[in-house]
């Protein structure tokens, strides 16, 4: 069973907690441009686009993805996966799986539902698995989804270059696509220093740990792996918030006022996240 939702939606800003991260944006805000998420006019698409190693020029564990929104227009789609593929491409052709140059694409998102879009400048997809990118191929990001709420987000693209755009309207699990004049989209990459890897699922934090709803309005529940843990809520910049009060091995987080947002709830050194809904 596919995750219910991906647990971190949106930064506002720049940062996330994850220590000595290096931040590599690629590409250049030029024009507005709806895909990979077109909910007004289709209900499934298949996408790539290619980042040229030259453009990200980092090694390392990639463990955030950002592409840059320009209006707000948040929208639900379903069915939700993402993969990244190093490549020796550059340039896209018509068919999405020799766009993989020879090698195998890795999942690292895959989610029954996404939230895209949310009035601010970055969605963020902070992966539950790690890829590590070698700085010596090329960069396939490729995402498909299925079922939407009608909504388009709108992402700055860079335009009038090489062909490193693939898309198939309609349908998520198409050969082939098509290919036009788009260089790349403009995203933010986040790398761990090497050797490196965090944990970004509650499953990775703490055997045990879990969080209900990690979608909702409080209060919610925390139940832990056993006594003892300091629980502490903090921002998604890792301020802290608050902390929790433990007894035993559960703790509820009811706060009088919870803005609507992303939340990041520590326990023994390792975090879940909720969404706090309006």
């Amino acid at each position: 069973m596919k995750t219910l939702f991906v647990l971190l939606l949106v930064a506002a800003s720049a940062g996330l907690c994850l220590a000595d991260t290096t931040w590599v944006s690629v590409g250049a805000p030029y024009t507005q441009n709806a895909l990979p998420f077109w909910g007004a006019s289709y209900d499934a698409m298949r996408f790539q686009t290619l980042y040229m190693q030259a453009d990200i020029n980092q090694s390392g564990t990639l463990a955030a993805f950002c592409l840059y929104s320009t209006e707000d227009a948040p929208s639900w789609f379903y069915d939700v996966w993402v993969k990244l593929c190093h490549t020796s491409v550059t340039e896209l052709g018509t068919e999405f799986a020799a766009n993989y140059g020879g090698n195998s694409p890795k999942t690292i998102l895959d989610a029954d539902s996404l939230l895209v879009g949310t009035g601010v400048n970055t969605t963020w997809y902070y992966f539950p698995a790690d890829f590590n990118y070698n700085n010596t191929d090329n960069l396939l990001l490729e995402i498909a989804w299925r079922g939407d709420q009608g909504q388009t987000v709108r992402f700055w693209r860079n335009a009038n270059g090489a062909t490193r755009r693939l898309y198939a309207p309609n349908n998520d699990t198409a050969a082939y696509g098509s290919v036009d004049g788009v260089m790349a989209y403009y995203a933010r990459l986040g790398f761990l220093p090497t050797g490196v890897s965090e944990p970004r699922s509650p499953a990775q934090i703490e055997p045990g740990l879990t969080v209900a709803p990690t979608l909702g309005r409080p209060p919610f529940r925390l139940t832990l792996p056993g006594p003892g843990a300091d629980v502490v809520v903090c921002d998604v910049m890792g301020r802290e918030l608050e902390r929790v009060p433990v007894h035993g091995s559960e703790a509820i987080w009811n706060p009088e006022r919870a803005s609507p947002g992303v939340y990041l709830v520590r326990a023994r050194g390792g975090f879940a996240r909720v969404v706090v809904t309006p």
